[in-house]
């Protein structure tokens, strides 16, 4: 489990958010108001869309004991955003022995993250028709329409009469 607690990327111990920004709504979001790492993790994750610094905050408030449950739950949520699912499932099943009292929720999360690992059925090969795309449009362009693009295989585009 050491692995998990090499440090990211060096950031601040407070996130620098300008609690001034008018355009600045935690009320939407789960976000603890206290500062923590654990909040600044949730921060980094809702509010900044940073999954790296999100990363580094909940491995912060894992090794300082706060929220330990969650922030583990959430740093898998955020490992699995990045495309490591495999490394999301080895840091659940290093920690599993946390979640005796409420196993069953927590083997639903382990099962649905595995089955994301080895797709099978329905999940394999998706294709769909995006129509009136620009004429310029070409394969960057297609798969920058994609907020993360990293499960996209191919794209192949054709012209339709």
């Amino acid at each position: 489990a050491s692995s998990y607690w090499e440090l990211a990327p060096s950031y601040p111990m407070s996130p620098l958010i300008n609690p001034a920004d008018p355009f600045r709504d935690e009320e939407s979001f789960p976000i603890p108001k206290t500062e923590t790492p654990y909040s600044w993790a949730k921060r980094a994750e809702y509010i900044e869309k940073n999954l790296e610094k999100a990363e580094f905050y909940y491995k912060m408030a894992i090794a300082n004991g706060e929220r330990v449950e969650s922030a583990i739950k959430d740093l898998a949520g955020i490992f699995h955003q990045q495309g490591k699912t495999k490394s999301a499932c080895d840091l659940l099943m290093a920690y599993r022995h946390l979640y005796m009292n409420d196993l069953a929720r927590f083997d639903n999360l382990l099962l649905s993250l595995q089955k994301q690992i080895k797709p099978t059925g329905n999940s394999l090969n998706k294709c769909i028709k995006i129509s009136g795309l620009p004429l310029n449009s070409n394969q960057e362009s297609v798969k920058a329409l994609f907020g993360d693009g990293f499960r996209i295989k191919g794209i192949e585009l054709t012209e339709q009469l």
